[in-house]
């Protein structure tokens, strides 16, 4: 029989599980409603499933995989039916000794055969069966996890040997000891009873269903014929299913997100990311599966991909604000003091906390470093004088130019000097002009090919960045890879040399665009030598190429053709320049007196000199209107 009842009140759990995963977590609603979508069967009526329910999370670091599967389990009352696993070559990492899956589940004290359950198989990208060649890796451990995620049924680890030999450990002949005492020898019986974990393993490995107190008063002979009996019945020796089991597959796939190297890349807008993360689909996560894994195994891991987005910019800044409620909310329910903290101080965690590649984690460390610390200084001070109010601050001091953390304890003002580790750079940075100079020119020449051939303004312009990998870059929108679109991306790839060229001399311009020749060569490369847009129509390759035989591998011709190529594309990049040097010199001069130029104020520059550029979204792709050019053939 059904129990309505309690399926609605399963229901209503589920309903309040929803709500507090989308008031803790920020910016992943659509992944928690897929989630909670997929549990639904397994939760309410588990008896109807015959295999195991698989959800697979991906995403970059610091996003929230684990920590809202953990956070389910929680609010779904399965802490005590839990298990997490972390599987890699070389073992798991929380336990060494066993081989297989099986083994693990068996010993787990959450997990149980027949009974719901919620596994976590964690960072599995750290996971292969085949090597980077795509060769089948030999005694990989833990390859029975592909058969519990086919139909839930595992061989259970039933050895009598292991058994018989924990029980002999465990169990020993009763004797009596001699205990001195002041008046005279007291006989002392030794205490001969199993431990909990012999209990626990025997009761697993023979499948016994009596509970773990009632085997705790089995005697030796009792024991013995519950042990044979088992063995006769051969039930020990079936296989345990766990085809009630919810099992999570969490893990970063780089290939996917192919951002995720960006590390140091804190200048880029986290909502470019973030739209790019959008466009990653379950065929997209599929492809990059089999870099890892063989065909037959990606298909038992089903078909419920949930790709996490990227953390975007208003994500980023709710984040904070949260995050520094509850230090607040901390402070007035442990203390009763009334502590208000300032926006700006939010700015300065955003500013030196957020690396849009990385996720969360450097968020919490800065609110940690910036907040936490200092709060604790006016905190201290607060209780010892009685006060029950304090307000802080961030910005310059009233003493010197320094930035300030400063605090308003009722009347009584403090300040600490400080500044976050990249404002630090980026000030050093901003303080050499002859650097900046340099920068302001390299960017302001991509940005004004990039206006004027593309009609778009870059999705941003940044000078004088503080990351170790460049000084500064544009923000480009992703094209459809036709020949003049190509040709226009080379033009505006050289258009950072040339305006050096043109404002310091041929002699002075830097190695700063070794980066940019180099994605110039390779783009030109594919040009001649793939997509036929060369003199050869042929595709070209080395003679090293194991398919070379049946490709053209001219390839001293091809290189020629090669430099013709970027030598007319630089001519053609600096004669653009030089037709719009008023529009050049005033986007120096804005990115002299800023960090970063968005594109609005770009736009605005760019209509001062007669150039009509369009803003458009970062994650748009740039396509020719050829819907217009089909409907005119077919009407022609």
């Amino acid at each position: 029989m059904v129990n309505l009842k309690e399926i609605e009140e399963k229901k209503n759990t589920l309903k309040k599980t929803e709500e507090h995963l989308k008031s803790y977590f920020v910016g992943i609603d659509k992944v928690i409603d897929k989630i909670m979508h997929n549990i639904r069967v397994w939760y309410l009526m588990p008896d109807l499933l015959r295999r195991p329910v698989i959800i697979n999370l991906w995403g970059l670091t610091g996003v929230g995989k684990t920590d809202l599967v953990r956070k389910l389990v929680k609010c779904l009352n399965f802490s005590d039916k839990f298990c997490e696993m972390e599987l890699t070559n070389n073992g798991v990492s929380t336990d060494v000794w066993h081989r297989s899956v099986a083994a693990m589940l068996q010993n787990s004290n959450n997990i149980e055969p027949e009974k719901p359950g919620i596994l976590l198989l964690d960072e599995l990208q750290r996971f292969r069966t085949i090597d980077e060649k795509g060769k089948e890796l030999l005694d990989v451990k833990f390859q029975d996890v592909w058969t519990l995620l086919s139909d839930g049924k595992l061989p259970h680890d039933a050895n009598l040997n292991m058994i018989l030999s924990t029980l002999w450990d465990s169990k020993k002949p009763k004797k009596q000891k001699t205990q001195e005492t002041s008046n005279s020898n007291i006989p002392v019986e030794e205490d001969t009873s199993l431990s909990f974990y012999t209990i626990s393993y025997v009761k697993k490995a023979l499948k016994l269903k009596n509970s773990l107190e009632e085997m705790n008063t089995w005697d030796e002979n009792k024991l013995v014929s519950v042990i044979m009996t088992t063995i006769e019945s051969q039930e020990m020796f079936e296989h345990d299913d766990y085809s009630k089991l919810l099992i999570f597959i969490s893990g970063n796939l780089d290939e996917v997100y192919t951002f995720a190297g960006a590390t140091d890349d804190v200048e880029i807008d986290p909502d470019i990311f973030y739209k790019q993360s959008l466009k990653i689909n379950m065929l997209d996560i599929k492809k990059a599966l089999k870099e890892r894994f063989k065909p037959e195994q990606i298909a038992r891991l089903g078909n419920v991909h949930i790709p996490y987005p990227s953390i975007n910019k208003k994500s980023y800044k709710k984040i904070i604000y949260k995050k520094i409620q509850e230090i607040i909310n901390n402070v007035y329910t442990k203390y009763n003091i009334d502590l208000t903290i300032d926006s700006n101080v939010e700015k300065l965690v955003y500013e030196n906390g957020v690396f849009p590649a990385q996720g969360t984690r450097p968020v919490f460390s800065t609110i940690s470093e910036i907040v936490d610390a200092n709060i604790s200084k006016f905190l201290l001070d607060a209780i010892i004088k009685g006060k029950n109010k304090i307000k802080v601050y961030y910005g310059k001091g009233k003493h010197n130019e320094k930035n300030c953390i400063k605090a308003d304890i009722e009347g009584t003002n403090y300040e600490f000097p400080f500044e976050g580790n990249l404002d630090t750079i980026r000030d050093k940075q901003n303080k050499n002009f002859d650097l900046k100079a340099q920068v302001s020119t390299h960017e302001a020449g991509h940005a004004l090919v990039y206006a004027v051939l593309l009609g778009k303004a870059p999705s941003q312009i940044v000078n004088v960045a503080r990351s170790s990998s460049y000084y500064g870059f544009i923000g480009e929108h992703e094209t459809c890879e036709s020949h003049d679109f190509l040709i226009k991306k080379l033009i505006i790839l050289l258009a950072g040399r040339q305006a050096e060229s043109l404002v310091f001399g041929e002699k002075f311009v830097t190695s700063g665009g070794r980066g940019d020749i180099i994605r110039a060569t390779q783009t030109a490369t594919e040009m001649v030598r793939s997509y036929g847009f060369g003199e050869s129509l042929s595709k070209i390759t080395a003679i090293t190429n194991p398919d070379a035989s049946m490709l053209n591998t001219n390839i001293e011709d091809s290189n020629k053709d090669i430099e013709v190529l970027l030598k007319n594309i630089e001519s053609r990049s600096r004669s653009f320049i030089k037709q719009n040097i008023k529009l050049l010199k005033d986007i120096i001069k804005e990115l002299m007196i800023t960090t970063y130029l968005m594109p609005e104020k770009f736009k605005e520059i760019c209509a001062r000199n007669a150039l009509i550029v369009e803003v458009i979204d970062s994650g748009d792709i740039l396509y020719h209107d050829y819907y217009k050019k089909l409907n005119a053939f077919l009407e022609d």
